[in-house]
């Protein structure tokens, strides 16, 4: 059962960052497409997309704090409870920041390398 957590947190946090990845590209095709460039077509209702992908692969990482396992609990208060949730968020919040750039980088090299 933990690993299964394990990897659900993973997932998710690899979820989150694609879609906050996806955010930031649809931002910049709406950019593009105000300053004249029509390069990629954008989707309809871009706003309601880019909401979506935000609020999900903001609400990742929560779900993957709470997924990953928790050790050493025996003489565990609520407080110290909280401390670990918030470092779990913050190591999440990271991972999905990490992962987006991770991803935005392997598709600028396919990309480079397609046009060679």
């Amino acid at each position: 059962m933990r690993a299964l957590r394990i990897v659900a947190a993973a997932l998710a946090i690899v979820s989150s960052g694609w879609l906050l990845m996806a955010a930031n590209g649809l931002r910049i095709i709406a950019r593009d497409h105000a300053a004249g460039w029509q390069i990629y077509d954008l989707p309809s209702h871009p706003v309601v997309r880019m909401v979506g992908y935000l609020t999900v692969g903001l609400a990742l990482p929560f779900f993957a704090a709470w997924l990953m396992p928790i050790s050493g609990i025996a003489g565990a208060t609520a407080r110290s409870y909280e401390r670990r949730y918030l470092g779990r968020v913050f190591i999440a919040f990271v991972g999905a920041f990490l992962i987006a750039c991770a991803l935005a980088f392997i598709a600028m090299a396919l990309l480079d390398a397609e046009g060679s």
